[in-house]
């Protein structure tokens, strides 16, 4: 099953949730189903379990919201991401 996603939802993820620095769609397959992994780049110093866990499920609700999707949602450290301008990151095997 495709997946269409657009950087310009990715962006309205990215504003609906102000303290995430930075972000990218990751977009792999496995077993030829898509899946989506989106990667935020968010200071959780300080944050317990259950507001990591909140956190999560808060943007992931956004996330679905926006695409219409289910996708995971991941933290990484600040900086980790490239700066490279690109949002979407496309890992699919092309056939």
């Amino acid at each position: 099953k495709g997946m269409f996603v657009h950087a310009e939802q990715v962006e309205q993820v990215r504003l609906a949730h102000p303290d995430i620095t930075k972000m990218r769609l990751s977009v792999t397959q496995v077993n030829y189903n898509d899946q989506m992994n989106l990667q935020c780049e968010l200071d959780i110093s300080g944050y317990s379990d259950a507001d990591i866990a909140g956190a999560k499920d808060n943007i992931s609700s956004s996330l679905k919201k926006i695409t219409k999707l289910n996708g995971a949602v991941e933290f990484v450290a600040l900086s980790s991401l490239a700066d490279d301008g690109k949002v979407i990151d496309d890992l699919r095997p092309i056939n």
